[in-house]
């Protein structure tokens, strides 16, 4: 398909590469597949490209580097694996047109604003396993109504939520342990 890339091959490093330049050598892509052949994505792999709707994470261990994936104006979906590390900060802020998130199965944290300024993301799918979600993860998410934390999440950092206006309920778990200071405002 035209504007399609499916990752297989491996690169000399074992990663998918792009220099920090912007979305010059992107423009026209709007949907890229991480196979099992790719482990990473290195800090600003794809980051700019703002053509980009759709980015799916194939079932196996992936690394993503910090900002590897921001500032996608156009990306509105994002499907992850099992297996996925997203520990970094700001892996997907700033992606203005983000609706959905479906989160891996045996994700353990979310890493600092890790979604911050995902201003139309409104359905976020939080895996049974995750055990931190981490300051400013969802903040300035104006769109986002309602969270269901699941049981396994032992604390909740500052800012988590700051800024979601339209957050209406968040179910918070029996055993959570800790819940920081201006978790929202």
């Amino acid at each position: 398909r035209k504007n399609r890339i499916i990752l297989k091959h491996r690169y000399r490093d074992s990663r998918f590469r792009r220099k920090k330049t912007g979305s010059s050598q992107c423009a026209n892509l709007k949907c890229i597949t991480f196979t099992k052949l790719i482990p990473s994505v290195s800090t600003y792999s794809i980051r700019d490209c703002y053509r980009l709707e759709k980015i799916l994470f194939s079932e196996s261990d992936f690394y993503l580097g910090g900002t590897s994936a921001a500032n996608n104006y156009s990306l509105t979906e994002i499907v992850m694996a099992s297996n996925i590390s997203l520990s970094y900060t700001d892996i997907f802020s700033e992606c203005y047109s983000l609706q959905r998130v479906v989160l891996p199965k045996g994700l353990k944290q979310l890493g600092s604003d890790l979604f911050t300024k995902c201003y139309s993301l409104r359905e976020v799918v939080l895996p049974e396993g995750l055990t931190r979600i981490s300051s400013g993860v969802f903040s300035h998410c104006t769109a986002l109504e309602f969270v269901d934390i699941p049981e396994t999440v032992e604390s909740i950092e500052s800012t988590a939520f700051y800024y979601c206006y339209a957050l209406r309920k968040i179910k918070l778990p029996e055993q959570l342990t800790a819940i920081y200071n201006g978790l929202i405002n």
